[in-house]
């Protein structure tokens, strides 16, 4: 059985792969999750493993191939495996770390998450991995699964479980992409954000894996302009109707970040802010996630900005003053 992307070949697993593979997994840096980097004899167990869930039940982990030069550079599939005491259809990947952050374990798991709806009865697919890998669960995220338990675990500690059902996949089929892209390690995107500002507050969004607050918006797809753009994230997030005021400010922004899917890499992005108009109220009906996990919409009082870590850094000054006019705004919140 083959399974063939873009970049990437998985096929079955052989004994003839066992010296790239344990290359992998014997490497304490790539298994710093587990409870410890796996032998030789581990290996072999794990190469054995897969050949009998082949005959078992017609899948396993296969071996991830590069197209262009045959190296295998991991593995990925879909097996049986106890999630908080329920055998239950995972999608598990490893990939070499001199390929990490190179999309290439988003894009075997997107491969292996297509095969497993299409050739099997399952309605809905996990991953699971300890809770501190943020590489396994931002694949995860990039996968359109959404986070659904976490529990005590004794071989992790603590687990994260992400899921997707079948119908959230179906949906996934016709979703419009961004207009974004990914290029050895530099990142960039066009973006379209919303300034919301009600009784002297201005409201951001958080989610457990950031340590602040960002501002409301997202990518805008391929053939949407950014007013629809806006208009779309602002009901996805917030779940209520705002409208449009004026374009107030063109942001270009170069960051980088250290951790999630941008971790390592040289950011900038492009993004266009529009006042909303006032609604006269706080209340909302959010129920957003943002890299699978649930989004907390957070109403900051003007005058407090300097108080959090809320971006676009320059909102408290641009609302403190009068303005008129687009404002081309232009920031650096690399680590230097």
């Amino acid at each position: 059985m083959i399974i063939e992307t873009e970049r990437l070949i998985l096929r079955e697993y052989t004994l003839r792969d066992f010296d790239a593979i344990h290359e992998i997994l014997s490497d304490p840096e790539t298994m710093r999750h587990y409870p410890k980097p796996f032998d030789k004899e581990r290996t072999r167990d794990w190469i054995e493993w897969n050949l009998q869930n082949y005959k078992k039940y017609g899948f396993g982990l296969w071996a991830v191939v590069l197209r262009e030069t045959g190296e295998l550079i991991g593995d990925c599939g879909l097996t049986i495996q106890n999630i908080d005491g329920e055998a239950l259809p995972e999608i598990g990947y490893h990939i070499h770390k001199k390929y990490w952050r190179k999309g290439f374990g988003s894009e075997a798991a997107k491969a292996v998450r297509d095969w497993a709806f299409e050739h099997t009865e399952y309605d809905c697919l996990y991953s699971y991995m300890k809770y501190t890998n943020v590489g396994s669960y931002s694949v995860a995220a990039a996968n359109g699964m959404k986070k659904i338990k976490e529990y005590p675990d004794d071989k992790n500690g603590i687990s994260y479980s992400y899921a997707i059902k079948r119908e959230e996949w179906e949906k996934l089929k016709h979703i419009t992409y961004d207009c974004c892209l990914t290029k050895e390690n530099r990142w960039f995107r066009y973006r379209a954000a919303a300034i919301i500002v009600e009784d002297g507050r201005v409201l951001f969004a958080g989610n457990e894996h950031e340590d602040y607050y960002y501002s409301i918006g997202g990518g805008v797809h391929m053939g949407e302009t950014a007013e629809e753009a806006v208009l779309r994230e602002v009901y996805e997030e917030t779940g209520v109707r705002y409208e449009i005021d004026r374009l107030a400010v063109i942001h270009e922004n170069f960051f980088s970040e250290s951790g999630g899917v941008l971790k390592g890499l040289d950011c900038h992005e492009v993004a266009f802010y529009f006042l909303m108009k006032p609604r006269g109220t706080r209340s909302l009906n959010s129920d957003s996630y943002t890299c699978g996990v649930k989004e907390e919409m957070v109403w900051i009082p003007i005058g407090e900005l300097d108080k959090h870590r809320a971006y676009p850094s320059f909102l408290k000054d641009f609302l403190s003053r009068e303005h008129s006019g687009i404002e081309h705004i232009v920031t650096d919140d690399r680590k230097k």
